[in-house]
């Protein structure tokens, strides 16, 4: 064998393109402190004004963030990630997560999340720029709320980068509303 083995959850982190900068040992933390989750079709992750307590990694399926009035901000795949603008401005969803088709989402819970920041600040700067930049993109597009959270990178629809913020109500693990236990990979 050729160098250490890798957790294959950690792989697909290093897959999506905000992630890979992390150390290896706060993404295997994080990875550890995770639950994979599935939604069927039509169970919503999480409600817009719910609290933010998770970020969610699409690992398949895809998942809609539309607003109240139903107006879809994104559309989102395998590698795209969302929630984690209500976690990293400590507020609600601005937006409601709602799986299209059979997802299997990774859930970090929001503590997990933040230590994962706190291992790499020059990773958290950068997540907190490209969240400021959508903001400030929002605000000068008329009709648009500038709080409306898409943006991660990823397979994503519906004219945004394909972010959203997370965390959702009641439930089962991490806080979810409709997920269901994935079981686990090594």
């Amino acid at each position: 064998m050729s160098g250490p083995m890798t957790h294959s959850l950690v792989r697909t982190l290093r897959e999506v393109a905000d992630f890979s900068a992390f150390p290896d040992d706060a993404l295997v933390e994080a990875v550890g402190a995770s639950a994979n989750l599935l939604w069927p079709s039509g169970r919503v992750v999480f409600d817009e004004g719910g609290p933010a307590q998770a970020v969610y990694v699409v690992l398949r399926g895809r998942v809609r963030i539309r607003t109240d009035d139903a107006e879809t901000l994104a559309e989102l795949g395998p590698g795209a990630y969302f929630g984690e603008q209500a976690v990293l401005l400590r507020t609600t969803h601005s937006a409601r997560a709602e799986a299209v088709e059979d997802s299997e989402l990774m859930v970090i819970p929001k503590s997990s999340f933040e230590s994962l920041l706190d291992a790499a600040p020059e990773v958290a700067a950068g997540f907190r720029r490209r969240l400021e930049q959508r903001l400030a993109e929002r605000r000068d597009r008329p009709g648009e709320s500038p709080s409306a959270d898409v943006g991660s990178e990823g397979d994503t629809d519906a004219g945004s980068e394909g972010d959203t913020d997370a965390g959702s109500e009641g439930g089962t693990d991490a806080g979810s509303e409709g997920g269901t236990d994935a079981g686990s990979e090594d």
